[in-house]
């Protein structure tokens, strides 16, 4: 390797390095850490929802799943209920570990920024209807939202 491009291999290091230190890559650091449970669960339960309770899964379908589980629905919805818990508000949760982990980081209250966090997120996902009204927009708390959430 040349001289030239180790020196910008080196200047990428060092980039990357003060990136690494900088408050924002610890926050989303702290917060990520804080949220993989929650994603975890869900998609473990979104994934067994999908493969053993799916009427068209291949699983079904090959081990004739259908006649061994006759309360096929009540388990399906249980998992439903599980994956719905646990993804559906992802990006709420982020938008309060972010202000939560952005007040310990400049030594301010935690509890009061991770509350202000989340009911301004939630704000947010209000929308205004033709007729002058206010709707809650659900799709803003999910997966779909997550990095808004940041």
């Amino acid at each position: 390797m040349n001289v030239k491009k180790q020196s910008i291999m080196m200047r990428l290091a060092q980039h990357f390095n003060r990136f690494q230190s900088a408050a924002v890559y610890q926050i989303m650091q702290r917060s990520l850490t804080l949220l993989f449970p929650f994603v975890l669960i869900g998609s473990i339960s979104q994934l067994i929802q999908l493969a053993l309770f799916n009427r068209n899964s291949f699983v079904v379908n090959v081990f004739h799943l259908s006649n061994w589980l006759s309360k096929r629905n009540i388990f399906q919805m249980m998992f439903d209920s599980i994956t719905s818990l646990t993804l559906g508000i992802v990006a709420a949760l982020a938008a309060m570990c972010a202000a939560r982990y952005t007040a310990k980081h400049y030594k301010r209250d935690e509890q009061l920024a991770s509350i202000t966090g989340l009911i301004a997120y939630l704000i947010l996902a209000l929308r205004l209807t033709p007729n002058e009204g206010l709707s809650f927009n659900s799709q803003m708390l999910g997966m779909g939202a997550y990095f808004l959430a940041y």
